[in-house]
């Protein structure tokens, strides 16, 4: 897949958080669930420990998703690793770990594509990190070692790491995520940073935003919340026409987009 427009072939399977419908979000069994259910790509969420190592997790705090209390920022990862990060979503899941986006990458990224999505907490490197190497410079730096800047996405809500991301690597692939702005020309956005996606919430998508986007030659890989990721909510953004989508249940949006391929 071209690293200037991911998105370009058939709409992309993205296992949102891994296969995050019958596994622990973000964990290992999760990603190589995704992979074995036939994804596309897996998408994932990092944000920096105490001591600026790259954590996959989606929430800034520890409690929704491990035996863990408080900011993942607090705990350097000698301590996040070895929290608990399966139990929360069931017994049989005990005692799987939190990842580092390399164990990640080497694990699944030249099987599937992988959507690295930096967190805002962990964007631009904050004042409770002195000397911390900056997330969006070791992301690209990490990609470009491991040689799979043709494999991933960096996504980010945040404007500001998206364009250092793009100070570091003209030609790493970047997606705009939004939920709803208002006022905003994201085909000017999208512009300014050279990306290669838009990643908007399905809900404030329309058919003249989501034409436009097309038509520029962009990526449009929408996502909605939990309750809307389901048969009705992907047949929404296939109408639209979405290059790609985010799904908890990869085999879900397989099927919907068999279906549609199939007429």
């Amino acid at each position: 897949m071209p690293a200037s427009r991911p998105g370009a072939a058939a709409p992309l399977c993205w296992a949102h958080r891994g296969h995050s419908a019958a596994f622990p979000e973000n964990t290992m069994p999760a990603f190589e669930a995704a992979v074995a259910a036939g994804a596309d790509g897996v998408e994932l969420d990092v944000t920096l420990s105490a001591d600026g190592r790259l954590v996959v997790i989606h929430d800034a705090t520890l409690d929704r998703t491990t035996d863990g209390h408080g900011p993942v920022s607090a705990l350097p990862w000698g301590e996040l690793a070895r929290l608990d990060a399966g139990s929360w979503f069931g017994p049989q899941f005990a005692g799987v770990r939190l990842p580092l986006l390399e164990e990640v990458l080497e694990a699944v990224g030249r099987r599937v594509l992988v959507n690295i999505e930096i967190k805002p907490e962990a964007a631009c490197v904050p004042a409770w990190a002195p000397g911390v190497v900056p997330v969006e410079r070791q992301v690209a730096a990490l990609v470009r070692r491991m040689g799979l800047q043709e494999r991933v996405v960096v996504s980010s809500f945040n404007l500001q790491s998206l364009v250092a991301l793009r100070s570091l690597d003209a030609a790493l692939p970047l997606g705009l995520l939004c939920e709803g702005e208002a006022n905003v020309d994201f085909l000017a956005l999208l512009g300014a940073i050279g990306a290669a996606s838009f990643h908007p919430w399905l809900d404030a998508l329309d058919p003249a935003l989501a034409g436009r986007v097309r038509a520029a030659g962009y990526g449009l890989f929408p996502w909605v919340y939990a309750e809307a990721n389901t048969p009705e909510g992907m047949a929404r953004a296939l109408d639209l026409g979405a290059t790609g989508f985010f799904a908890n249940d990869p085999a879900l949006f397989l099927a919907a987009r068999a279906a549609r391929a199939g007429g």
